[in-house]
């Protein structure tokens, strides 16, 4: 449960640096 959590914070994390590019 802790690494899906970890998996889907990094995807969020990816998306917001995204959206600032």
């Amino acid at each position: 449960m802790y690494l899906q959590n970890k998996k889907q914070s990094l995807l969020f994390f990816i998306i917001t640096l995204n959206g600032y590019s």
